[in-house]
């Protein structure tokens, strides 16, 4: 049985094997990635921008420290920091 749903990408997931949404809320693929990477990005990246940008409202000029600057969330944390000229000082280790 195939799902069908119609999502608004603000409220949440869905479990639907294919999703209509607004054109708005989508970008497209680089050719470059693949689908399990272009599928995963977008939540470390919406956490990065809710934790950077929302929560800690960090604008240029400011220093931010990022733990774990290797992994999903840091590494997307970081590049957000350097588009708004944020001095960054990742942490990653073993």
């Amino acid at each position: 049985m195939t799902k069908y749903f119609y999502a608004e990408l603000a409220r949440g997931g869905t479990y639907a094997d294919y999703v209509a949404v607004d054109a708005a809320q989508v970008a497209l693929k680089p050719r470059t990635v693949s689908f399990a990477t272009a599928a995963a990005l977008p939540i470390p990246g919406v956490a990065a921008w809710s934790a950077l940008i929302e929560t800690a409202q960090l604008e240029r000029g400011m220093r931010v420290l990022i733990h774990g600057g290797a992994g999903a969330l840091g590494s997307v944390a970081v590049q957000l920091a350097d588009l708004d000229q944020i001095a960054t000082a990742p942490a990653a280790g073993a």
